[in-house]
């Protein structure tokens, strides 16, 4: 009950610290890009550009009855999400180190990176993405490690729920699916409720449907039948946008941005991280890291250069666990004092 207690203490004080510093730098009015549009399509239950993000407008909605201004308050929405998903990431990397030292500066160092925190402080649906990611992965891992079927209908219900507030949730799927069938074989009755707890995290989808026949003051594109709805959320009338940016520099940017969002001493702590996976053989973790990652990377290939930062946030993000583990790592090779094993 202690190890408990103290697992959800760290939880709620690295949320509310978080949440502290972004709330002193989050935007106070309609910032640049598409902040504008989402704080209107929030604030007047209007249909965004695709792919639409219906859970994020409903939510959004919710938020805009705040006694701030209209702005304020669904830039509010961004912070507290992030803030949620700092402390999801302790729990996530705690569930892999079994340390709390290295797990917390892992969730620090990811809430104070370049693009996650600036992501915390305006109107935008990384935050809530990446809420989403995490809290799906954290339902799993305690679905592994409890082997209660209710984390994993959790996990199905999250996971359709992520796709309607940005699609590229289903590049977490190859990772996610490795998770599930690693740890077992799902029976019968698995794949009915999951399905069924799937189906209803799409629900929102309706919305578009519903809402699109009201005329609202905002309105992107007409949604008459359901080959309008499938067009409009693949992004399908993007593609023209888009351009095949070739490994290297998509690589190239990848690694530039990595440098952006940590000071080096960190990046020498992931390295570090992913040695000692590989040197102790963490195959499954690593495996999963693989899936994860290779998709993502596959993705941006055919993605405007200029939007690859944001869509480089999970990968980013889950460099937490990595990190955290060097800190076990080198304590385990390194450090003989028993006091600092403790600590580390």
């Amino acid at each position: 009950m202690l190890k408990l207690n103290k697992k959800l203490l760290f939880f709620l004080v690295l949320c509310v610290t978080s949440f502290c510093v972004y709330l002193l730098t989050l935007s106070r009015t309609v910032y640049w890009e598409d902040v504008g549009e989402f704080i209107t399509v929030a604030s007047t239950l209007g249909i965004s550009h695709p792919s639409w993000y219906p859970t994020y407008t409903l939510l959004g909605h919710f938020f805009s009855y705040l006694p701030f201004s209209e702005a304020f308050n669904i830039n509010l929405m961004s912070a507290i999400f992030a803030s949620l998903t700092v402390g999801l990431i302790y729990l996530v990397s705690y569930h892999f180190t079994k340390k709390h030292f290295p797990s917390i500066c892992a969730s620090l160092i990811s809430a104070f990176s370049y693009t996650f925190w600036k992501q915390a402080t305006f109107a935008e649906v990384y935050t809530l993405h990446l809420f989403f990611f995490v809290l799906g992965l954290f339902l799993l891992l305690i679905w592994e490690k409890r082997n209660e079927d209710k984390y994993l209908y959790g996990f199905c219900f999250i996971f359709g729920l992520s796709l309607t507030n940005h699609i590229t949730s289903i590049l977490f799927l190859p990772a996610f699916l490795y998770l599930i069938f690693k740890n077992k074989k799902p029976s019968n009755k698995n794949y009915i409720y999951g399905t069924v707890c799937f189906i209803l995290g799409l629900l929102s989808y309706l919305y578009l449907f519903i809402r699109a026949r009201m005329d609202p003051i905002w309105n992107w594109g007409e949604i008459s039948n359901l080959q309008d709805l499938v067009y409009h959320i693949s992004g399908r009338e993007f593609f023209n946008l888009t351009k095949m940016t070739g490994f290297f520099e998509s690589f190239s940017l990848f690694f530039s941005n990595l440098f952006i969002n940590y000071f080096w001493v960190t990046i020498i702590f992931l390295i570090i991280g992913f040695v000692g996976l590989i040197v102790e053989k963490k195959k499954k973790l690593l495996y999963f890291l693989l899936l994860l990652i290779s998709p993502l990377l596959i993705y941006v290939l055919y993605y405007d250069p200029g939007a690859m930062a944001t869509h480089f946030l999970p990968i980013y993000i889950i460099f937490a666990i990595p990190m955290a583990y060097s800190f076990c790592f080198i304590s385990k090779k390194f450090v003989t004092k028993p006091i600092f094993n403790k600590l580390l």
